[in-house]
């Protein structure tokens, strides 16, 4: 315990503490609720295919594919998601800001003509994104294969090609 005697010091010793509790308290109770944003990439650059998913604060999920191989074709759809749903992906995407993903992903070298995937996210002002190229299951990190495992369920349960 600290005992201050004089009144310039204490009050200064208070200010002190007041200004780390708040650093502290606003860094561990960020509210990410309100603005998140997702990007999903499959694609293979030299057969010119294409998948894209985007999810956004609203709950709307937008798919985007091209297919150049055999034969051309796109298609553009939209998806709304459940309040659920949403709330779990901002959850998941929560743990997974933890851990910087500016590192992992492509190096110099790394071959990309075989299908690569790619995420960016966004939490409030919080961004991240890494590129994939074909990593096995257990060489990705566990809250981003849950983020991946999220999306893929989703993609499964609205996206489904006719």
């Amino acid at each position: 315990m600290i005992i201050v005697k004089d009144m310039k010091a204490k009050f200064l010793v208070l200010i002190i503490i007041f200004i780390i509790g708040c650093k502290k308290d606003k860094i561990e109770n960020l509210n990410y609720s309100r603005d998140i944003h997702v990007y999903y990439y499959e694609g293979s650059g030299w057969t010119g295919w294409r998948y894209e998913l985007n999810i956004d604060s609203t709950g709307l999920m937008s798919v985007y594919e091209r297919i150049r191989l055999p034969k051309e074709f796109e298609r553009k759809i939209n998806y709304l998601l459940l309040s659920e749903e949403l709330d779990s992906i901002k959850q998941d995407l929560i743990k997974l800001s933890k851990i910087k993903l500016k590192d992992y992903g492509f190096g110099p070298g790394k071959p990309t003509d075989l299908p690569t995937s790619f995420i960016k996210y966004r939490l409030s002002t919080y961004y991240d994104s890494s590129g994939i190229y074909c990593p096995e299951k257990d060489e990705i990190l566990n809250e981003l294969l849950t983020v991946l495992d999220r999306i893929n369920s989703l993609r499964i349960k609205y996206d489904k090609k006719e």
